[in-house]
């Protein structure tokens, strides 16, 4: 009788395709939806912020998908704990609907699109910010800068908050805000998003 082995599957592989799953379908829908702004340029009214907010959760997307690496450490998976670290790439990915309906029509107005979703989507991105440091605490309580982090985090919550002020009454203050998010992203790559290191055979 032949025995067929069984091998221990690789759990974080299968744990991080699960969330890059997500991240995927809503890094896809941003680059669709930046498509269809410039395939549409010339007839639907783009605004900056939009579109600048569109590129800033796209780009959120793939510094999480980066950043997970690095939860391999990890050795214990509730599945409480698996739909915490799920949820960041899943609020990201439903921003990105709001920010590009499937109903547009090529003369629409972005401005208006904006208008009437900034506040939901201030609302879901600050509570991003806190599943991640929730996560960071849970999950690497010993990280370096970590302290620095989590503050740089409550600032940037607090600074989100402004965009529930009226639109357009206080647009300056959105693009404000959106131009901080901007800096606050750099700021995180550049200072404490580490390197992956490949290990050469």
């Amino acid at each position: 009788m032949i025995v067929a082995s069984v091998t221990q599957p690789d759990s974080f592989t299968y744990i991080e395709g699960l969330q890059l799953l997500i991240v995927a379908i809503g890094i896809a829908k941003i680059l669709a939806g930046l498509g269809w702004l410039l395939e549409n340029r010339y007839t639907c009214k783009i605004y900056w912020v939009h579109a600048l907010g569109a590129v800033l959760i796209g780009l959120l997307l793939l510094q999480y998908a980066w950043t997970s690496f690095f939860d391999y450490t990890v050795q214990n998976w509730p599945f409480g704990q698996f739909l915490l670290e799920c949820s960041t790439p899943m609020i990201y990915l439903f921003v990105s609907e709001l920010l590009f309906p499937d109903d547009s029509s090529a003369d629409c107005n972005l401005m208006e699109t904006y208008r009437k979703h900034i506040g939901l989507i201030a609302i879901l991105v600050m509570v991003a910010q806190v599943v991640n440091s929730i996560l960071d605490q849970r999950l690497h309580p010993h990280e370096a800068h970590l302290i620095t982090q989590q503050v740089i985090r409550a600032v940037v919550i607090l600074v989100l908050a402004a965009l529930l002020l009226p639109f357009p009454r206080f647009r300056r203050i959105h693009e404000i805000v959106f131009v901080f998010r901007v800096l606050t992203l750099i700021i995180f790559c550049i200072l404490f998003t580490p390197a992956i290191q490949v290990a050469v055979p």
